[in-house]
């Protein structure tokens, strides 16, 4: 007699000092405090499960991660995803109330009907990862100031260069780091190199696209076109037949490589063959630049892919 595996699907709803765990089947409930001893009394109730246990959270801006290491460490698979998802689920299903308690059963509901793919996440990177998210914080903050500076009074003028010049200044201690911490990388370190031997692609978009895009070299076309959000979806109903768009995806990594592509179609000939092309058949400028974008990072996940600096590769990768 063959005995069946006991599937369990399990939400999390963290926050910065507790967590709310929704178990199902069984309807089981916990709340635990967000630290280590929290950690391990709810490792200990996963150990207890007999069969397969998928465990789903939702992004909270960095809450997650610290469960999601002790996680990762003890061999459980905790999906982490993006709330908008969760939301729109909800919706779908009727769940209108919000308790914590509630947030965790809709969590462990999406789980159970939707089973999201696990993606094996490397934490050794959080630092990495990190630094890049400030980089692009003080970048934020910079723009913001200079600004505010263009349309000031003189008498605010001098606080505002007084505070862009201290934030250039972390700006600048950041980058160093950033840059240490690639170069201790080896494996990080030719990858950056490789992808910058792309016309078009500088060091900054390299490791832009290596530290938002980790999974660059180890995935197929497609799913990487829509992990950074340049896959065409339809738009098609009925008789009526939509205009192909993209959607969502990785926004960092796809402002960084759009920059990018835009200084390829004038300097790369292969992308700028591909761009002219698509404008004789007749293509708007906007729809020729994705495709020429979609061309390029799948030209570059192929280079991370086998190691190859653009000159040696083959363009109809």
């Amino acid at each position: 007699m063959t005995t069946k595996i006991q599937n369990y699907y399990i939400g999390v709803d963290i926050s910065k000092d507790t967590f709310d765990v929704y178990r199902l089947p069984g309807d089981k409930h916990y709340t635990y405090q967000n630290d280590s001893k929290g950690f391990q009394a709810f490792i200990q109730v996963l150990k207890r499960l007999k069969g397969q246990v998928l465990i789903v959270c939702e992004a909270t801006g960095g809450y997650e991660i610290p469960l999601a290491q002790k996680l990762h460490d003890k061999e459980f698979k905790m999906v982490i995803m993006n709330p908008r998802k969760i939301r729109d689920f909800g919706r779908a299903v009727g769940f209108l109330a919000k308790t914590d308690k509630l947030d965790a059963k809709l969590i462990a509901l999406f789980a159970e009907r939707v089973q999201p793919a696990y993606r094996k996440k490397d934490f050794s990177k959080l630092e990495l990862v990190a630094l890049h998210q400030r980089q692009e914080q003080l970048k934020t903050l910079i723009q913001a100031e200079k600004n505010r500076l263009a349309h000031t009074s003189k008498d605010i003028a001098g606080s505002i260069s007084k505070l862009i010049d201290f934030l250039n200044n972390q700006l600048d201690d950041i980058s160093k780091k950033l840059e240490q911490t690639i170069n201790a990388d080896c494996d990080l370190r030719n990858k950056v190199e490789i992808v910058q031997t792309c016309k078009g692609i500088g060091r900054l978009t390299a490791q832009n696209m290596l530290i938002c895009v980790p999974e660059l070299g180890t995935i197929s076309k497609k799913p990487l076109t829509a992990l950074v959000g340049v896959a065409p979806f339809n738009r098609d109903s009925g008789k009526m037949r939509g205009k192909r768009m993209i959607s969502g995806g990785r926004y960092q990594a796809r402002r960084s490589l759009y920059m990018s592509t835009l200084v390829a179609i004038k300097h790369n000939p292969p992308i700028r063959d591909f761009y002219n092309k698509l404008l004789e058949k007749g293509k708007p400028k906007k729809v020729a630049i994705i495709a020429c974008l979609h061309k390029l990072l799948i030209i570059i996940n192929a280079m991370v892919r086998d190691m190859l600096p653009w000159q040696k590769m083959n363009m109809g990768t």
